[in-house]
């Protein structure tokens, strides 16, 4: 085919693009910038580093409104996380080079804070079982069974609902009155006696897996030593594998959900990943809204049951206090707001009370003032939106920093902290547990003194300065600071006190608070022996406060003693220690005297876990010098497993009409996930 010269069009020309350099984008971000990201640019930030060996290097950085973020490594953290504190307290000791220097210089300290972590990676690989580990049927005796399940019970369970206690118990009791275990559960296949259809492979490891969680986390309150710990350990590792399934589907049910939310716990609690729990939180808040956790049972045709509501109910309670706690402790964004759940808090009932309940709105709760198994998880739920706010005030880089908003969120905090305090006046008079109520009070208690804390803390440094404006806050951090100090110490007249033990072996967010509290007590010392000073030249200090850098001292050496093995916290506190003691003798001590004393505390510390850390190896890594805990936790080869393919009278089969672990009904159950048996309870 031929065309004409007239047809012919010239090619269009194509435009060169200008040359961008490579520290330039291609796109001119003055074109395309919102108005907030020009007012961001407007806002000068700040940036200050601090290397040291013992903690390696931090960025604070801070910008015009307030808000401080600090950088470790790659990871960046919130002005609620520990290292938080450290933003605002840095100028505040003595902290300087001469001392950094003199401490990195001594060939004593480093060699032996090496010799340190080379033991504590020894300690944690022998305590960790192979991967993945498959769940097995090993557990302890019955009788250590039974404690460690009360130990859960009466602490976690009391204020975290996850499990309805009578149907997780009859399902514990049939598990010592069937025929003996030969294999694992994952190899097991359950035979309908009915249908002669096979129960999947995943229902009998799904229970085990579930107490052992819950033996896991009452080990950490079982005895002083936490002699179960290795035992634990592996117990988690049992969980993390069976949620690891590829199969996302069939984890994707009521008790998989109780499963997850009692792994956090437990990672927290045991100490194994419990720094990241706010990352697997995100997981957990999803799948619970996957459910429709998040939208209350009256909204949803989830059945009429009195129990399935409420366990609903108890269960969206729970995860909101991982999402909101782990972001405290991890400096998040709490990544969930009221707007995202119309879920009213449970219903004040025991649980006996739902387990023969009528179908139909027919339960009336008791009066709050009434003791019922839910009382202190609905105590703690009239809190949530004043600390969810708290945490998004905090951590969030756009909210409004200021000393008015400081101030009402603390009224709220107040004002719910005393409120709580009315409640639980009421419910001891009427009759309650004293034990469970003692530790669950504590640990109310506890995060609420944690969240005035970081609420109140960017203000101290400001109080020395402005003493009219900002001396409340001042006086707020510190008395917040002592009481939570003073709750990691035995209370007297409690034979074995829970809370107590819960801070000393595990939870390592309570641990993390317990050193931040202590160092603003360290420093209130420090700024009133400088400030108060008698004739005499001695400062005139409150008792108990001077004794609070002694006993976090004494409370971090018993933490390395039952298995801890981070060493650096024992080694700071011990010489927060040291320097207030010498620092009250003698108000005046010079530069040189300050670094010496650290320097020799320090030495002496690391000397003193190694100790420790030397003989905890040495027993882990000699079967022979086990202790007779870590024989019983290798498991009962004896120990019998529910017969799901008979209806024995003596097993779960005798509850009556409410035939809970009946699963020959449970296999013909309409629109029922059959890897779940609790779906059939909780969907109605």
């Amino acid at each position: 085919m031929t065309t004409s010269q007239g047809d012919i069009q010239p090619a269009p020309r194509r435009r060169r693009r200008p040359a961008v350099s490579k520290n330039q984008h291609s796109i001119d971000s003055s074109v395309v910038q919102s108005p907030v990201a020009e007012e961001e640019q407007k806002q000068s930030s700040q940036s200050k580093k601090l290397s040291w060996k013992l903690f390696g290097t931090l960025h604070f950085i801070s910008n015009d409104q307030g808000h401080h973020n600090i950088m470790s490594g790659s990871r960046l953290y919130g002005e609620s996380h520990a290292f938080g504190l450290v933003t605002h307290f840095a100028d505040l000791l003595p902290l300087d080079e001469l001392i950094f220097r003199r401490i990195e210089e001594s060939a004593s300290f480093i060699s032996t804070l090496k010799r340190c972590k080379e033991l504590a990676r020894v300690i944690k690989k022998s305590r960790a079982p192979t991967w993945p580990t498959l769940p097995t049927f090993d557990l302890p005796p019955k009788q250590v069974c039974d404690e460690l399940l009360d130990c859960y019970l009466r602490t976690s369970e009391s204020i975290y609902r996850v499990v309805h206690i009578p149907s997780f118990k009859k399902q514990y009791d049939a598990l010592w009155t069937s025929g003996p275990v030969r294999s694992n559960p994952v190899d097991i296949d359950v035979v309908d006696a009915t249908t002669r259809l096979k129960r999947p492979k995943s229902t009998i490891a799904a229970f085990f897996v579930l107490l052992k969680l819950a033996l896991a986390i009452g080990a950490a309150v079982y005895d002083e030593s936490f002699s179960f710990r290795t035992a634990a350990v592996r117990w988690m590792y049992e969980a993390e594998s069976w949620l690891s399934e590829p199969n996302v589907k069939s984890r994707l049910g009521i008790q998989s959900l109780q499963i997850h939310i009692l792994l956090l716990l437990a990672r927290d609690v045991v100490r194994v990943g419990g720094d990241t729990v706010w990352l697997s939180a995100g997981e957990l808040l999803r799948s619970a809204i996957f459910l429709g956790l998040n939208r209350d049972p009256a909204h949803l045709p989830v059945g009429r049951r009195a129990l399935a509501a409420e366990m609903r109910r108890r269960l969206w309670s729970t995860v909101l206090e991982i999402s909101v706690n782990s972001a405290m402790a991890a400096g998040g964004p709490p990544l969930i707001s009221l707007d995202d759940f119309d879920t009213t808090a449970p219903g004040n009932f025991d649980d006996e009370q739902l387990e023969f309940a009528p179908t139909g709105p027919d339960m009336y709760p008791e009066p709050l003032e009434t003791w019922t198994t839910t009382s202190l998880s609905i105590a703690l739920r009239r809190t949530f939106p004043t600390r969810v706010a708290v945490v998004a005030f905090l951590n969030g880089f756009r909210s409004h920093r200021s000393h008015e908003n400081t101030l009402v969120l603390d009224k709220q905090l107040r004002t719910a902290l005393r409120e709580l305090q009315q409640t639980v006046s009421s419910l001891l008079e009427s009759g309650c547990d004293t034990k469970q109520a003692q530790f669950a009070i504590r640990t109310i208690e506890f995060v609420t003194h944690r969240f005035l804390v970081a609420l109140h803390m960017p203000f101290f440094a400001l109080s020395l300065k402005d003493r009219t404006q900002f001396m409340y806050s001042r006086h707020v951090l510190v008395e917040s600071a002592l009481r939570i100090c003073q709750a990691a110490e035995p209370a007297a007249g409690h034979g074995g006190d829970d809370f107590a033990r819960s801070c000393t072996n595990g939870s390592i967010s309570n641990r993390l608070v317990i050193v931040q509290a202590s160092l603003v007590v360290a420093v209130e010392i420090h700024v009133q022996v400088k400030e108060t000073l008698n004739v005499d030249g001695r400062a005139t200090l409150r008792s108990d406060m001077v004794a609070v850098p002694r006993a976090s001292r004494d409370w971090a050496l018993r933490c390395i003693e039952c298995g801890e093995t981070n060493v650096k916290g024992f080694c700071f506190l011990a010489s927060l220690a040291a320097y207030s003691e010498a620092l009250i003798e003698r108000p005046e001590l010079e530069r040189s005297e300050t670094a010496d004393v650290l320097c020799k505390t320090m030495e002496e510390s690391a000397d003193v876990c190694l100790s420790i850390l030397q003989k905890t190896s040495d027993r882990l890594m000699s079967p022979t010098s086990a202790s007779p805990e870590e024989l019983d936790a290798m498991g009962d080869p004896h120990l019998p497993v529910p017969d799901f393919s008979s209806r024995s009278r003596s097993g779960p089969s005798s509850i009556g009409d409410l035939d809970f672990f009946d699963f020959d009904t449970l296999l013909t159950m309409p629109n029922t996930n059959t890897n779940d048996p609790m779906n059939w309870w909780f969907e109605g």
